[in-house]
């Protein structure tokens, strides 16, 4: 299910000419026809252990236009394995073009109210799914497990076997935490990991990445850091700004962004170099985390970022 090769493309940008900084991307947008992206990662561990303690259905959760929904699905119906996806907030007339290729793999989808939602990480509340489904394997919002956090340790070693450690930072998206995570504890202890919260206020990821972390080596890891002020206005809010910067990538680098996640990182990443905060020299890899399957959500409003190219067909 782990890729052997990965792409990785340098950013042409008269900004990275004039700084001196190099940018190249990690395509984990491209590596399979079934699903792709960090979650890949995230969820190879978790099906394999499934798989292997004989454990069904897989649970998560996720919104109408989760993209751990989508890939979580996708994997079900490759593996042959049941899927249930708790979907925060009523059913709504018309299903998004996420859910409804969730319901198309076969994924049980159960909508709760959004108050039932924020109760997905209590005890009491994963402790009645578990009573539904007795044999059931419940992976957290986003895969943010252990399991999810040592699978995204591989995208390092994928990262090494193309280029070796021929790069001084690494830079991402962060939803959860847990793929920053994964990549903290796979670099080397000479290179930086910044990530880019997705939700308004994402300093509270701290405390997640740094739990994350603990759950596996006890060693304080020093390598990372949040960079917030890049979420444009709260998770999944998309602007006439970042739209513009998708297109403009797209048109010049031939890069596919999403709204939710990879846009709004690359976007900080370039404007922390535009206020110097990398040296001339310094190569920083950014890792395309996936999720161009959400563009979809956005076509009505935004018709010039139609330049989805999606991860899988159903």
């Amino acid at each position: 299910m782990t890729p052997s090769k990965v792409e990785i493309n340098t950013l042409h940008m008269p900004l990275l000419n004039r700084t001196g900084v190099d940018v190249a991307v990690m395509r984990l947008d491209k590596l399979s026809p079934i699903m792709s992206g960090n979650k890949l990662f995230k969820l190879h561990q978790n099906i394999e252990f499934a798989r292997d303690n004989h454990f069904s259905p897989i649970i998560s959760f996720g919104g109408a236009y989760s993209y751990h929904i989508h890939a979580l699905a996708m994997a079900g119906q490759y593996y042959g394995i049941d899927t249930v996806g708790i979907i925060r907030g009523d059913q709504p007339k018309k299903m998004s073009d996420t859910l409804q290729d969730a319901l198309a793999c076969g994924m049980q989808l159960e909508f709760v109210s959004r108050a039932d939602y924020r109760s997905k990480n209590d005890d009491d509340y994963l402790e009645s799914l578990s009573k539904r489904w007795p044999a059931g394997h419940i992976i957290p919002e986003g895969g943010s497990n252990t399991l999810g956090v040592n699978g995204c340790q591989s995208i390092v070693t994928l990262l090494a076997s193309e280029i070796g450690n021929s790069y001084d930072a690494v830079a991402l998206a962060c939803g959860t935490g847990s793929t920053l995570a994964g990549i903290a504890l796979a670099v080397p202890e000479n290179k930086q990991v910044f990530g880019f919260p997705v939700l308004k206020g994402g300093d509270f990821l701290k405390e997640d990445v740094q739990q994350h972390l603990l759950k596996i080596d006890a060693a304080p890891r020093s390598n990372w850091q949040l960079v917030n002020g890049y979420d444009f206005g709260g998770y999944a809010n998309v602007t006439d700004e970042l739209v513009t910067f998708m297109t403009d990538m797209f048109e010049s680098n031939a890069l596919p962004l999403d709204g939710v996640y990879t846009a709004k990182a690359l976007y900080g990443l370039l404007d922390q170099i535009e206020q110097s905060h990398f040296d001339s020299g310094q190569r920083v890899i950014f890792i395309h985390t996936g999720g161009l399957q959400g563009n979809r959500g956005f076509f009505e409003r935004y018709p010039e970022i139609n330049f989805n190219q999606p991860e899988a067909a159903v």
